[in-house]
Parts: C-alpha cells; sequence; structure tokens
C-alpha cells in the first residue's frame, strides 16, 4: 500500500489543527512501516519564483527522519506518474491538490480528502485581503475535490451539514473520523488544583472572530460572582479586568507548542468554546484529557463526546446566562468538578491517536481493496 498525502507541513510544534493532523497521521502511518510519502508546495506568496512553482524540487528530513518533498506543480504530476501511488489522500485544502485530480483523471488512483472545514464559509469570514481569483480558485478545487474523491473524510456531523449547504456531497463517499489526542495530554492522576477560591479558565482563538464567541463569553463572565482568572490564547499580549470588582482577570497567552500547552493545561478547570460553528476543536479534546472541564457550544462538532454533566457541558450558542449558571454550578460544587473532571479525561481511550490511526488504516484498505 502506496500512499501519497498533499498538504501543509508545519516543522514547528506550534500547530493549528489541520497542521497537527496532518503532521500526526504521516508520522503514526511511517512508524507502521507504511509506505506513504507527504508532499507540500512552494507556498508563501513572492517568495519562490514561477519556475520553482512549476518544476521546483526540494528534499526535508523531518524529526524521526521522515521526508518531506516540496514540489511545483508540473513536478508534482511527473512525480505521481513515477511512483505510481495506490491512493492519494489530499490531507489539508490547499490549491496546489488539483493536480491530484488531474492525476485521477489520466490513472484512476483512488483519492480521500480531509475536510477540515468548509472553504467558502471560511472566505466568507476572513474575506479582507483575500483577492477575488484566490476565492474562485478555492471554490473550484473545493467542489473538484468533493465531486472526486473516493471519500471525503468529515471531522463530525456538524461539519458534513455545513458542507452540503454549498455541494451536493454523495452520502456513499462521506466517512466520520475524528481527531486525536498526543499521550503527553492524557492526565490520569487527579486534577491538582482545585482551590475553590479562584478558577482558571481557558478560551483558545481569535477574539476578533466573532463567531468564535469571545464577546459572549465575556458576557457570561460579567454575570458569575466568584474569582476567575481567564486565559485567552490567541495573538495579543496585554491583562486586563473584566468588571468593576475584580473579579475576573484577563491574560492573553500566545500559541506555544504541543509540549508547552500540555503543561499549560495543568492548572486549569475549565475550558470553553463560545464558537457559532467549530467542524471539531482539537484544543477542546486534548484538554479533556487533562481533566479540564469543557463548556462547549452545540455547534461545536466534538460535543458530541460529551456526555451534558457528567463528562462536560453542552449550550446552546449565544446563551451567555445559561454559560454563565453552568460556570456558577461548577464553582460552587466541587464533587461535581471532580467527577465531571475525571469522566473527561477518558476521552483519551476513544481517540487517542492510536485508535484513530487505526481508523484511517482500515479506510484505506477498504478503498484500495
Amino acid at each position: 500500500m502506496k500512499i501519497v498525502y498533499l498538504g501543509r507541513y508545519n516543522y514547528s510544534e506550534i500547530l493549528g489543527g489541520p497542521e497537527k493532523v496532518a503532521k500526526r497521521i504521516y508520522s503514526h502511518l511511517s512508524d507502521k512501516c507504511i509506505n506513504s510519502i507527504f508532499i507540500e508546495y512552494f507556498f508563501e506568496g513572492k517568495k519562490y519564483s514561477i519556475k520553482e512553482k512549476l518544476f521546483g524540487k526540494k528534499i526535508f528530513n523531518t524529526t524521526g527522519n521522515k521526508i518531506v518533498y516540496r514540489l511545483g506543480l508540473i513536478r508534482l504530476l511527473f512525480f505521481l506518474i513515477k511512483i505510481k501511488p495506490d491512493l492519494i489522500h489530499v490531507i489539508t485544502f490547499e490549491r496546489f491538490s488539483i493536480i491530484s485530480i488531474v492525476y485521477k483523471i489520466l490513472y484512476r488512483v483512488k483519492l480521500v480528502y480531509t475536510v477540515h472545514g468548509v472553504i467558502v464559509d471560511e472566505n466568507k469570514i476572513q474575506n479582507q485581503g483575500i483577492s477575488h481569483i484566490y476565492i474562485i480558485k478555492d471554490i473550484l478545487v473545493e467542489k473538484s475535490l468533493f465531486r472526486f474523491a473516493d471519500r471525503a473524510i468529515f471531522l463530525s456531523e456538524i461539519s458534513i451539514q455545513a458542507a452540503q449547504r454549498y455541494y451536493k456531497i454523495n452520502d456513499d463517499k462521506v466517512v466520520i473520523i475524528p481527531n486525536g489526542i498526543d499521550n503527553i495530554f492524557y492526565r490520569k492522576e487527579l486534577h491538582k488544583n482545585d482551590n475553590e477560591e479562584e478558577f482558571n479558565i481557558v478560551f483558545v482563538g481569535n477574539t476578533n472572530r466573532k463567531g468564535k464567541g469571545f464577546d459572549l463569553l465575556l458576557s457570561a463572565l460579567k454575570e458569575v460572582k466568584f474569582r476567575a482568572n481567564l486565559y485567552v490564547v490567541s495573538e495579543l499580549s496585554e491583562t486586563k479586568f473584566l468588571n468593576e470588582n475584580g473579579l475576573i482577570k484577563i491574560f492573553f497567552v500566545n500559541k506555544m507548542d504541543t509540549e508547552a500547552f500540555a503543561k499549560f493545561l495543568n492548572d486549569k478547570h475549565f475550558f470553553i468554546s463560545a464558537s457559532l460553528f467549530d467542524s471539531f476543536s482539537l484544543t477542546a479534546i486534548e484538554a479533556m484529557a487533562a481533566g479540564v472541564i469543557p463548556v462547549v457550544t452545540r455547534e461545536t462538532g466534538m460535543a458530541r463526546f460529551i456526555i451534558h454533566r457528567e463528562s462536560g457541558f453542552i449550550y446552546d450558542y449565544g446563551n451567555y446566562k445559561t454559560l454563565a449558571n453552568l460556570l456558577t454550578q461548577l464553582s460552587s460544587d466541587m464533587e461535581l468538578r471532580k467527577r465531571v473532571s475525571n469522566n473527561a479525561k477518558l476521552i483519551y481511550n476513544l481517540l487517542s491517536w492510536d485508535k484513530i490511526i487505526e481508523q484511517y488504516i482500515f479506510l484505506y484498505k477498504e478503498i484500495i481493496n
């Protein structure tokens, strides 16, 4: 079984969700001696010449001596013709993956596409600075991937629903495989910090994106009567108080690598998702594995892994009063916190990367055979 991954490879450990998924799947499958190759493109705009973007080739050794190829578009097509893969997996959405569709039409290779988000939707949210030409290219590539892929891997049911608002997707192609959790996050022992006088809350995301619900979280925290530190993992770097009596103190923390984020979660109590839409939320399940209690919107994809009031809490987007009430209940009930925290950690038994990789291997064999 020869597999080619197409996507964006991040050589650091400060990773977005799609980048971490791509890196982990490639690493785990390589460790299992499955013949796999990761190919990326000459990204970064004007840094590279037209010649490099068409014919360029560079080879990089990653951690564990795994190899990543960086190829231009024409070079990529001829590279695929030469190695004749059994399956191509477009593991993060990139425009250069259109070459995989050209190759599929010519050689009938099996094609898999992991849907981390709906690009049409994302471009609408982040429209500032994106040219109309790039938006049109994104739509054409995304539409082609849904049409020609033998399987479209979604992270959750709500992600499927989001894609179906824009595209007609054959139900026979749809597969749901969630993201996995690194072992470093799993904490068997009891939570180290259960100070009833002050709680540590985590929010991860761009506070300027309305759909992330940061303003709603602030509205909820204005309703509570306990002391708390809100840690916002974002790009800003400042400290401020939320309300006049100083009960809630806000800290903005830069994005961290995997090891640092696992340590960061060590003394945190609650993880908040206030999103209008999140196809999954990898950081939420990582926090759960660490015993941090998740309080997430129903519109967060990983919410399907939470049993309300047993392994976490679920509320409807925009209902900040319900969020405030849930946080108040948690702050006043130590036994509830301990039970939910311990149950939350069990998510690791279900979603460790070893378990998730088994699902990918099963899917690959099913498609190829």
